[in-house]
């Protein structure tokens, strides 16, 4: 179970009583007895036996058909702790790492606010600029996690409608069910949603802006950067509850090929405005093509406009 390493822990799938049967019950126990004065934080994945014993309750209680694996890893900036979640389906058809950085004035705080983004291959490129941007900074602490995407695959997992079904199915699962209730635990605290933005890039805007429309009680706000074309038309959210504390921010280059998505965001968001729905809009044209660049921009604008009057 990698309990004697302190930097990371396993998690497979056992129940506690196959765990206790699987090593020494009495230093087991001894484990969970342990007082807990190292840190004045609530994360300290493999040392604190509070900790662990919530994640075996996570995957044991409501989610047997995955398994877990945490890793820390040296932090990116200082002041935060960094970690790496590997999820797998036990059946071998979702296998994901997961990167989470979490300032160490977040851990117990209802103050801490989330952004969960797609292509967490990048969550450290975006962590940076989060980190030091000076307009983000009054929205701190800022816990940023994002959960890698496939490398071939990406296409299936990102746009609702394609060959791969399932693959965007259990994808959509994993974003929406397991890593809110993930941070929340490593956190020590249950955030409201409305401390939750979810943040999509490309064919990530496309995943992003269907799970704040399917389930807007989980992700309220959402950051829609560069919309593709998709092989069915956008939904709309439900007309009903329509008191304006749902967020989606729109943003888009006009240089290049980001004229194409240009036209699909702009549809998309006419649309929105037509629909009278429980959304509040705001779209930012920054006439750059589809780069970095675009993409940062747009996420630290998001920020702003998204958390500015909570």
């Amino acid at each position: 179970m990698g309990l004697k390493n302190c930097n990371s822990f396993g998690v497979v799938g056992l129940g506690m009583n196959q765990v206790l049967k699987k090593t020494n019950r009495f230093a087991f126990c001894l484990l969970f007895l342990l007082p807990i004065f190292s840190h004045s934080y609530a994360a300290n994945f493999g040392c604190n036996p509070l900790l662990v014993r919530s994640v075996y309750s996570l995957l044991n209680q409501e989610f047997s058909n995955f398994s877990f694996e945490i890793n820390r890893i040296s932090p990116a900036q200082k002041g935060q702790e960094n970690f790496k979640v590997s999820i797998k389906k036990n059946d071998s058809t979702f296998d994901r790492d997961v990167h989470i950085y979490i300032p160490k004035n977040a851990y117990k705080n209802l103050n801490s606010k989330v952004v969960f983004m797609t292509d967490g291959q990048n969550t450290g490129f975006y962590n940076k600029f989060l980190h030091s941007d000076q307009q983000v900074k009054k929205y701190h602490p800022l816990v940023v996690i994002g959960m890698e995407s496939h490398e071939r695959l990406r296409g299936s997992e990102y746009l609702n409608g394609t060959m791969d079904q399932p693959l965007y199915d259990v994808h959509s699962h994993v974003f929406k069910e397991i890593l809110p209730k993930l941070v929340d635990i490593i956190l020590g605290v249950s955030l409201p949603a409305s401390r939750r933005v979810l943040f999509g890039f490309s064919n990530g805007a496309s995943f992003v802006y269907q799970a704040s429309i399917e389930s807007p009680e989980i992700f309220p706000n959402v950051i829609v950067v560069s919309l593709p074309k998709s092989s069915k038309p956008y939904s709309m959210p439900k007309k009903e509850g329509g008191n304006g504390n749902r967020k989606m921010f729109f943003a888009n280059g006009d240089l290049g090929e980001e004229r194409f998505f240009l036209k699909n965001t702009k549809n998309v968001y006419r649309r929105l405005l037509r629909y009278n729905s429980s959304y509040s809009t705001h779209e930012v044209y920054t006439g750059l093509n589809h780069e970095a660049k675009l993409a940062t921009l747009s996420l630290l604008d998001g920020i702003h406009w998204v958390f500015q009057n909570r």
